[in-house]
């Protein structure tokens, strides 16, 4: 397991060089977008339909919506990263009532409130400047990683058993260490909202448990 997380850290770090770094910043922005439109894909999974036609359909819905927030970024950012925050809190106390059956429509809905605000606040952190995304990036890694490595050394007790099985105490207490080391290293107005919208990417994974 370890092996297998170090490797795959070592070919996205290599892989996200290369867009970052690389390739001009609007084809960046493309790789973004397809790399949501893979997730609008993934989530069409959970739909509770084995016809690709309809997966089909939520994925062309949910790259529609990517194209009209792109477009109309400056307008509308405020407002949809300010719904992603209101929809994060409630996830968290929804999880916490978990297993609870989820009507179909309601997991479509949750598809657009997950992908849609991440990719806005990927594409504004961008924006920004490179260091921005980074930074936000290794606030989301150093939390992930520092939480497993947590758990495999030190947990106990298990966290959350109905929704991660294998999830341990510790392991928030790793992540709440992260996130306030990740806190105090701020230096402006910009990097805590930049915060904010990085709990998205963190949840993205997360999320997929609460609508299985």
């Amino acid at each position: 397991m370890l092996k297998t997380r170090v490797i795959t850290a070592v070919i996205a770090l290599i892989a996200v060089g290369i867009v970052l770094f690389v390739i001009p910043p609007l084809y960046t922005e493309l790789v973004i977008g397809l790399l949501m439109v893979a997730g609008a894909w993934e989530w069409a999974g959970f739909l509770d339909t084995e016809s690709n036609t309809q997966r089909l359909i939520y994925t062309g819905l949910i790259s529609a919506a990517l194209i009209g927030v792109w477009l109309g970024i400056e307008g509308y950012s405020e407002t949809i990263l300010l719904i992603a925050c209101i929809w994060w809190v409630l996830a968290f106390f929804w999880n916490l009532r978990f297993p609870t059956p989820i009507p179909n429509a309601v997991r479509w809905i949750c598809g657009f409130l997950v992908i849609v605000p991440l990719f806005l606040a990927l594409i504004l952190l961008l924006r920004q400047g490179v260091e921005y995304l980074i930074f936000t990036l290794l606030i989301v890694w150093v939390a992930d990683g520092g939480a497993y490595f947590a758990g495999k050394a030190f947990g106990r007790v298990k966290l959350a058993p109905a929704i991660s099985p294998a999830r341990l105490g510790k392991v928030s207490w790793a992540v709440s260490c992260s996130w306030r080391r990740s806190l105090s290293a701020s230096q402006s107005g910009r990097n805590s909202r930049s915060l904010c919208w990085c709990l998205s990417a963190w949840r993205w994974r997360r999320s997929r448990l609460l609508v299985i």
